[in-house]
């Protein structure tokens, strides 16, 4: 169970990314939103990769 918990701490930023463009699409036109999305994405991946290097 603690397997998949990692992954959905991971989803996280990248759902929270997601439900705001959702609610202001005009971000996606921002440099902002294009930066927010980069980071959360980043994250997500260098989170992952870090559990996986732990197991």
């Amino acid at each position: 169970m603690a397997k998949y918990r990692n992954i959905i701490l991971a989803l996280i930023p990248v759902l929270l990314v997601v439900v705001v463009l959702l609610i202001y699409p005009e971000l996606l036109n921002q440099t902002a939103g294009v930066f927010l999305t980069v980071v959360a994405i980043g994250f997500a991946i260098g989170v992952l990769a870090i559990f996986m290097r732990r197991r």
